[in-house]
This record gives structure tokens, C-alpha cells and sequence, in this order.
């Protein structure tokens, strides 16, 4: 599958997701799991660099229920104080923030640095900043 098709089947599972108000990383056993499904693309029970990033715009396009390609607090299940850190002084989270934040990069997210995210991993880190 090359790297286009790829983007687009991540793509429209977004926009289904988004219409069937489906909040991607919310701290949700199932939901976690089924996000997971979704951006471990080469179903190898484990998420590469470019599937996180490339998930990440999906979640991003998914979560963003206004359309207006901001997040606001109401449309994440983050703490307010996770919120807070990913949002800055403007109070809302653009796309770029959301891909490019420390916050949830892959970085942080792979805890034992192998270069791959496995759901325990990705849990446990979504577990930190929850609501």
C-alpha cells in the first residue's frame, strides 16, 4: 500500500469516525483499543513512527466535532491541566499543535524507546492525562 493510499484509508476512517462522534483517545478501554486497531496499520500489535503520525491527523480531524480546526476543552477527555499544556495561552489546540506537541509525540509515548508503540504503552500514557 503506498504512502497516499495509506493517508486516505486513515483518512476516511477519520471522517467516519468523526460522524459517528467516536472521541478517539478518550480513556476508554474499547475506544483505546479500537484507535489502536485503527492506526496499526500492518495489524503488527505494534504502532511505527510514521502510523502515529499519520493516526495522529486522523484523531486530530476526528475530535474536532465544531469543524473549525481548533480543539476546545469541551471536545477532548484530557485533565485540565493536560489540556492546559498542550493548548498554551490561547486556550484552544490548532493542528498543529496537536501533531507537533510534545505531548503526545511518539517520543514520549514509546517509554522503552524500541522505536514502536504497543497498547500498554499507549495506555498507560493516555492514562496520565485523562478526564
Amino acid at each position: 500500500m503506498t504512502c497516499t493510499t495509506m493517508a486516505a484509508v486513515l483518512l476516511s476512517i477519520g471522517i467516519s469516525l468523526a460522524v459517528s462522534g467516536f472521541p478517539a483517545l478518550a480513556n476508554d478501554a474499547v475506544r483505546l483499543k479500537r484507535f489502536f486497531s485503527v492506526v496499526d496499520l500492518d495489524e503488527s500489535q505494534e504502532i511505527s513512527e510514521w502510523e502515529y503520525r499519520s493516526g495522529k491527523s486522523v484523531v486530530f480531524l476526528t475530535l474536532d466535532l465544531i469543524g473549525n480546526m481548533t480543539l476546545e476543552p469541551n471536545e477532548m477527555r484530557m485533565s485540565p491541566e493536560g489540556f492546559k499544556l498542550l493548548a498554551g495561552e490561547d486556550r484552544v489546540v490548532d493542528g498543529e499543535e496537536f501533531i507537533g506537541s510534545e505531548i503526545g509525540s511518539f517520543g514520549a509515548v514509546d517509554k522503552n524507546k524500541n522505536g514502536e508503540i504497543d497498547y500498554p504503552e499507549l495506555s498507560e500514557y493516555i492514562a496520565k492525562y485523562a478526564d
